[in-house]
């Protein structure tokens, strides 16, 4: 579903007020896009008023609804109220999918709930993916925490999941920024002998700690790579 602008949004709420005056029922399809519409915009509660009114109409709400009022809570850090959506998304039969419990699981490590962001991913059911991981390790290196950072890590290889420049990226950054140089340039080369081409985030990033750090050797010999 594509990003509603403004101006967009706009035409779309009058024309769907419009319908209503005239009596013509909006669909499912109709009703998801507004919400995911205004749940983009930072209308969340906008959002929830028009989930009401399909419920009153008596449409039955899917995943792709439900992802998009859930969106606007997480981008709005009302985790409450997401999460609360996610309950009643249960108790409807409608089951969520990998978009509903990474968005939560991403919203928990946000605000640094990074242990209710693990215990949920367990909870959920959720099989653990490459993207969950990054969001999870990103979490860790954060909030400080490579042990678990570098748990998480080897929870790829347990489900025999590919990590992938991201993952290295994170991992790279986290370790450097808390002094673990030698063990940061090991990740570094790894994501290179793995074949995967370091990005412009990850040079300056084990460029800059390595600078503020004092190692200007290790640096020269990285930027010499770039």
């Amino acid at each position: 579903m594509g990003v509603l602008k403004l101006e967009t949004l706009i035409k779309a709420f009058e024309l769907y007020k419009r319908m209503l005056d005239e009596d013509v029922m909006p669909n499912i399809v109709t009703y998801s896009i507004l919400i995911n519409g205004l749940s983009q915009n930072s209308r969340a509660v906008e959002a929830c008023g028009v989930f009401g009114r399909m419920l009153k109409q008596g449409l039955e709400p899917n995943a792709q609804t439900y992802s998009g009022l859930i969106d606007g809570f997480y981008e709005s850090r009302n985790l409450t109220e997401a999460y609360g959506l996610y309950k009643h998304m249960l108790r409807w039969g409608c089951p969520p999918d990998e978009v509903d419990n990474s968005l939560l699981i991403e919203g928990l490590c946000k605000v640094g709930r990074m242990h209710d962001a693990l215990r949920f991913l367990f909870m959920s059911g959720l099989q653990p993916s490459t993207v969950t991981c990054n969001v999870l390790i990103d979490g860790w290196c954060k909030t400080k925490n490579l042990v678990y950072a570098l748990r998480t890590y080897r929870l790829l290889r347990a489900h025999k999941l590919e990590p992938d420049v991201v993952t290295f990226t994170v991992l790279t950054k986290g370790m450097a920024e808390v002094g673990m140089l030698q063990e940061a340039a090991i990740v570094f080369f790894q994501m290179m002998k793995r074949g995967h081409m370091p990005d412009v985030v990850a040079y300056c990033s084990l460029i800059d700690c390595l600078c503020k750090h004092g190692n200007l050797i290790s640096r020269l010999k990285v930027y010499d790579i770039c």
